[in-house]
């Protein structure tokens, strides 16, 4: 099967999946723990209390919880066992490539929701210090892309072992590090800590 079509049919599968729709929802009211729980930009400004701390937190909220999808989707065909009729199917990475991308979709999508979301509070609060690209661009810059680096290293940890537990284990070990003081001069290894 070409890659395309593989592509639709796990878009549509993801469609009916209920654990997406809950990832989903949980992804969309992660920022909301930035106004008030997680205060991850120490910045005092108002555009730190109410752009950065809520788009920082729903970044890190969001990154662990569509890593965990991605694994536990990853693993569905083998825990169902029905890895040996689609590996019959099709090529093995092109369905993880289109599943991957599927996901990645999904990911995209809800980052573009809690843009419209959180809109209009958040210029209401700045008033006539808010500045659409700004906002927009925090959003994309921090949340979409940390999201698709949290996926594609989920992704990845799990192809390469094939067991949840080990590549939940390498990605804690990788998510911890990206917090860690041994990250803190280098900004491609706080890759979860923007």
């Amino acid at each position: 099967m070409r890659l395309i079509s593989l592509y639709r049919v796990e878009f549509k599968r993801l469609v009916f999946s209920k654990v997406l729709w809950i990832i989903m929802a949980l992804c969309l009211c992660a920022p909301l723990l930035g106004y008030s729980v997680f205060a991850m930009s120490f910045s005092e400004v108002m555009s730190g209390k109410y752009i950065a701390n809520p788009v920082l937190a729903g970044t890190t909220i969001g990154a662990v919880l569509w890593a965990v999808f991605t694994v536990i989707e990853s693993d569905r065909l083998h825990r169902t066992g029905t890895d040996v009729i689609t590996d019959s199917i099709g090529s093995p990475i092109r369905l993880c490539i289109a599943r991957t991308a599927a996901i990645l979709t999904f990911s995209m999508l809800t980052t573009f929701l809690c843009i419209l979301i959180y809109l209009p509070y958040t210029a209401d609060k700045l008033e006539y210090l808010f500045s659409l690209s700004f906002y927009i661009e925090n959003f994309l810059v921090f949340m979409m892309f940390t999201w698709f680096v949290s996926i594609l290293f989920a992704e990845a940890f799990y192809q390469i072992t094939r067991r949840i537990e080990i590549a939940a284990m390498l990605y804690a070990a990788l998510s911890y590090f990206s917090f860690s003081k041994f990250a803190s001069d280098d900004y491609f290894m706080r890759w979860i800590n923007p």
